[in-house]
């Protein structure tokens, strides 16, 4: 790096002259400076070339003591070297594939004094068409990842391991058949194999609990999850864990191409360093839903609607062979499920009634009717009914132009 050393005077020829005119009508007032032709105007400018000489070598002693100084401590000059730069090749529209750049490649470019200068490139490389689209820093202390892609656009600035934090930590859990109930409760029952119990999990400021919202109108084509509901609550009694919802649907989609319906357990914050020692070593999961209500009634192919007045399942007169048709696809699609359905009577005369009816419990296997076996009525008004060939597909049946369960 050039070093600046400083001046001893600022003279210049010009400044010299002009002092000489200044003083000339003190000294010889018989001359007149500035004529034309005149032997006082040259001899004037000879003598103020000589003091600008004279001035500027003054002012090189400073540098010249440096160098000698310099020469006296044995350093030396560095060998001249070819200038480098940076330069970008772009390949064309059309290029099908890589493009090779081989070595010594002469590139020229203009100087500030309209100089041609020439460049070779020192190796050889190649140049793609692809385009980088992500780009993102990592902190693992902090188990954070941050997202820099706005500078490739070059839209705006971007500081490295600075902005939102994109590191998630989620845990995911899918069942087409379990979680297709409403209003109800989905309960875990969980052993862990490390140093942190399982009531870890009911922590309400490390986790989330969260299901896949339903999808509606245009929506019910789409797989992609778009939106989570926060369960309304989490708690968590020795090795059982259960979390409550409303009256929504666990919605249906793809996590990593896998399609299901979807709860999940999210990380809040950065608490990843209290469960190192996590770990799950089994997790068996049940659920339960109340107060569903039955999504068709038909007597015989007469539909019913369940309201305020109530209903006869069976007529005003009842004949032989009258059926009682109950449709719900939240309870009577889950095989191996268990269903308890309380009806609520009101009173009427029974002085009609000479014999005790005879009512015949029966499922749609998929092929014909069969009778329902491990079924328990009280005088409570409900009845529990347990059965092992619900939630397939071919339990589907058409009654009075609904198809159901």
């Amino acid at each position: 790096m050039e070093r600046n050393t400083p001046k001893i005077r600022e003279t210049t020829a010009d400044t010299v002259l002009e002092r000489i005119q200044k003083k000339a009508p003190f000294y010889v007032p018989e001359w007149t400076p500035g004529a034309e032709g005149d032997f006082g105007n040259a001899l004037s400018r000879i003598f103020a070339d000589m003091a600008e000489n004279l001035v500027s070598n003054l002012n090189e002693a400073p540098r010249k003591h440096l160098l000698s100084f310099l020469d006296m401590l044995k350093f030396s000059l560095s060998p001249a070297r070819p200038a480098s730069t940076v330069l970008c090749f772009v390949p064309g529209s059309k290029a099908p594939e890589n493009v090779t750049i081989p070595a010594k490649t002469r590139v020229t470019a203009k100087s500030p004094d309209g100089e041609t200068l020439f460049f070779e490139t020192e190796k050889t490389f190649a140049i793609t068409p692809s385009k980088l689209c992500f780009v993102c820093s990592l902190d693992w202390e902090r188990d954070a990842i941050f997202d820099h892609s706005s500078t490739v656009e070059g839209t705006e600035p971007s500081t490295l391991l600075c902005g939102t934090n994109r590191q998630k930590h989620t845990f995911y859990i899918g069942d087409e058949d379990l979680f297709r109930n409403g209003k109800g409760k989905v309960s875990f029952t969980l052993t862990t194999a490390g140093a942190v119990p399982a009531r870890m999990l009911a922590e309400e400021n490390l986790f989330v609990w969260e299901y896949a919202a339903p999808a509606s109108g245009k929506e019910k084509d789409k797989t992609e999850i778009t939106e989570w509901f926060p369960f309304s609550a989490a708690r968590c009694s020795g090795e059982k864990f259960e979390i409550l919802k409303g009256e929504e649907i666990i919605g249906k989609g793809k996590i990593h191409g896998l399609e299901s319906r979807w709860i999940r357990c999210r990380l809040k914050g950065e608490g990843i360093k209290e469960l190192e020692q996590f770990f799950l070593g089994s997790i068996k999961v049940d659920v339960s839903a109340e107060g569903i209500k039955p999504d068709f009634l038909f007597y015989n192919d007469i539909p019913l609607e369940d309201g305020e007045a109530g209903i006869q399942p069976f007529g005003s007169k009842p004949f032989l062979y009258d059926t009682f048709y109950i449709a719900c696809s939240e309870a009577f699609s889950r095989q191996g499920s268990e269903v308890l359905m309380d009806f609520y009577l009101k009173p009427g005369s029974t002085g009609l009634i000479s014999k005790k009816p005879v009512l015949s419990w029966e499922y749609w296997s998929g092929e014909s009717w069969r009778s329902l076996k491990n079924i328990w009525i009280s005088a409570q008004i409900s009845g529990r009914a347990r059965k092992g060939k619900v939630g397939l597909k071919e339990n589907f049946l058409k009654v009075g132009l609904k198809e159901n369960f």
